[in-house]
């Protein structure tokens, strides 16, 4: 595996032998040893399981990502209401799919006596400087996880083919978390507006890329819109103070409209524009390519949906699901 700490001038990898290292929970060879795939002008990890790119337009969609729920939680970077301990030491966080490292990075800066760990299957988009309270690892997790037990766990933005059984994913989250622990889902999604009453309203466009998506999905096994069974899952599994909010997040807002709306929406607005091609390209590109369509018929529905972004202003949208659980104070597990 490779372990990450703040070095100064930039973080070096230091490559463990897991043969000899008796402190190592992870001892499979790591997948990041892999050579890239080069596609469709594309990077992508070379275990060929994850259908979304491992390179700069991707690290772009994380990072706008992350500043559309900041900018919609007005700065904070968890809707959970993390406890005063955070503050005081000796406090656990493990941020799972880290991607470019930029929640777990920012959260390190602003608690620096919290501990965090970031992991991912790659760290080729990870941030240059680490907050010396942070850390990272390549860890696939889908597998086994080790013993290490956390306050909060963060689940954000896992969509796009690296896990398969959701369930099995919580279930180990849920495990790891310290009684009164904490854990939050959260995931971006396109789709219509939820003012769109009937099929009838959906641009044609969408409509077309949406059930594509789906078919495609069902072909490879993939679920790319797990949060609405994360409820009823974690339920299962005891959780406690499980709440599920949707926000819906206008991707263009007209000139017509742009005296009624705050400058806080247009912000939104605009942040959501920018970011709607790079959701529908990266999540569909190879996947849609894979399954007999090709780069061109792919390429040319985005721009249409593109253009009917622009014609509909608000129809089109992007769904945030944010889902919060606590595990019950009193737990042996």
């Amino acid at each position: 595996m490779f372990f990450f700490t703040d070095s100064g001038s930039g973080p070096e990898p230091i490559r463990l032998n897991n043969e000899n290292d008796s402190n190592s929970d992870f001892t499979s060879v790591s997948e990041d040893d892999l050579p890239p795939i080069h596609a469709y002008g594309h990077t992508y990890h070379g275990s060929g399981r994850v259908w979304v790119p491992n390179d700069v337009s991707e690290a772009s969609r994380l990072n706008l990502q992350h500043l559309l729920f900041k900018k919609l939680h007005r700065g904070r970077l968890t809707h959970t209401r993390l406890p005063d301990e955070i503050s005081h030491g000796d406090f656990e966080i493990l941020d799972v799919g880290t991607g470019a490292g930029t929640w777990a990075h920012e959260m390190g800066r602003q608690y620096p006596s919290a501990n965090i760990l970031g992991t991912d299957l790659s760290v080729a988009l990870l941030h240059h400087y680490i907050p010396p309270n942070v850390r990272f690892e390549v860890f696939d997790a889908a597998e086994p996880w080790d013993d290490r037990k956390y306050h909060f766990i963060n689940m954000r933005d896992l969509v796009g083919g690296g896990i398969r059984d959701w369930k099995g994913l919580l279930s180990s989250a849920f495990a790891h978390l310290y009684p009164g622990g904490q854990l939050e889902f959260v995931q971006f999604r396109c789709e219509s507006s939820q003012a769109s009453s009937s099929a009838d309203e959906v641009p044609d466009a969408l409509q077309e890329y949406q059930r594509t998506l789906q078919r495609m999905c069902d072909e490879q096994g993939l679920d790319f819109d797990p949060a609405s069974s994360v409820p009823a899952w974690l339920d299962e599994m005891g959780a406690e103070n499980i709440c599920s909010r949707v926000r819906w997040l206008p991707t263009w807002i007209g000139r017509d409209a742009l005296h009624a709306v705050s400058a806080r929406n247009r912000h939104v607005g605009e942040l959501g524009g920018i970011l709607l091609p790079l959701v529908l390209e990266n999540w569909a590109i190879m996947l849609f390519d894979k399954g007999g369509l090709g780069e061109d018929y792919t390429r040319d529905l985005i721009s249409r949906i593109v253009e009917e972004q622009r014609l509909d202003q608000a129809r089109i949208c992007l769904k945030l699901d944010v889902i919060t659980a606590s595990k019950p104070e009193f737990d042996d597990s």
